[in-house]
């Protein structure tokens, strides 16, 4: 994969030459790159080890069907530890033809759901024996029989602020991680990217150097520095990230950013976001039966919660813990239930 690109080529181009199962080594070696980042919790290295573990197997059930013949043979050489994860139904890729918009449109489309976007929920609330009251920022409420909740802990905490809830999801059970991206003007570039012939302008997803500023005995050197730079699209506009956190204001954190940016010699800040990325149950939590705890909470007043910190990071694995989840939660006993 490494020598079969076009300088200057983007991802969306490179992957569309590959087979899915590109997208799924990348995505495992991406998250083994954020695993090495400084200053990640224990936790959460333990856990992106546990999602690279399932690319392996995926990887290993190609194996399998490119060789049946040998079927056995390979399964000999594997650990135990490895044939377990071979009775995962998680499927080797997934993609959609028109794009994932598409995808949720449609659904909406045919269940004849409501979709209102721009409308904050700031509050969740049992309400005996309706069920529950759900108020969105402008005022408004209704009452439902049951509500799923999919959210990042940080806003789990927001619409529950006390009870078992929010001691459920707090930030000793999930502890943040952070990533700031920028979204710059550089009218001069200091090194002449490569691009492809045809190309307009230079475009792909740099690395720069994310571990070069890293020691095992300070790695707070490395904090708030840029790591990569991405550019999409011909102009001067660029996106980059840094591993950051909020122990510093933005204005500090940006600073320290630009005297990293080495490849631009004034870069103009447009924008900037900072997001907890990724959500992960602790490792202490997972050990003190923290799964058991959400699963024995899930359905009591009618509130049920789903996504990422339950399931994983990816749409995979979402839409795995979903399509388990929910037939069990709201199929009646007498129905079979839908595959």
């Amino acid at each position: 994969m490494a020598f079969d690109r076009i300088p200057g080529e983007t991802w969306e181009t490179y992957r569309a030459r590959h087979s899915p199962l590109v997208g799924e080594a990348l995505q495992g070696l991406v998250l083994y790159a954020n695993m090495r980042r400084p200053r990640q919790p224990a936790e959460t290295v333990i856990n992106i080890n546990a999602h690279i573990s399932g690319h392996v197997s995926q990887l290993v059930k190609l194996a399998l069907s490119l060789y049946p013949a040998r079927r056995q043979d390979l399964l000999d050489r594997m650990p135990p530890s490895l044939l377990a994860q071979l009775s995962s139904r998680r499927p080797v890729s997934l993609s959609f033809r028109r794009g994932f918009v598409s995808f949720l449109r449609r659904i909406a489309d045919d269940h004849r759901l409501q979709v209102r976007p721009d409308s904050k929920v700031t509050g969740v609330e049992p309400v005996a024996p309706e069920g529950v009251r759900v108020t969105v920022d402008d005022g408004r409420s209704a009452i439902y029989a049951r509500v799923v909740v999919t959210t990042r802990p940080t806003q789990i905490r927001d619409l529950f602020p006390t009870g078992d809830i929010h001691e459920l999801f707090a930030e000793r059970n999930c502890p943040r991680a952070w990533t700031r991206s920028y979204l710059i003007r550089a009218d001069e570039e200091l090194i002449d990217f490569p691009r492809r012939p045809d190309a307009d302008a230079p475009l792909g997803f740099w690395v720069i150097d994310p571990y070069g500023s890293y020691t095992d005995t300070d790695p707070d050197q490395a904090m708030h520095r840029i790591t990569a730079a991405n550019k999409q699209h011909p102009g001067p506009y660029w996106v980059c990230f840094s591993n950051s956190d909020t122990s510093i204001s933005d204005a500090e954190a940006w600073s320290l950013a630009r005297d990293s940016l080495f490849l631009f010699p004034e870069p103009e800040l447009i924008a900037e976001t900072i997001a907890e990325w990724p959500a992960y149950p602790s490792a202490e939590a997972v050990r003190e039966g923290w799964f058991d705890r959400v699963a024995a909470r899930q359905g009591r007043h009618g509130i049920y919660f789903v996504g990422e910190i339950l399931s994983g990071p990816t749409a995979e694995c979402i839409s795995s813990f979903v399509d388990t989840a929910i037939p069990q939660w709201f199929t009646p006993p007498e129905t079979p239930t839908p595959h």
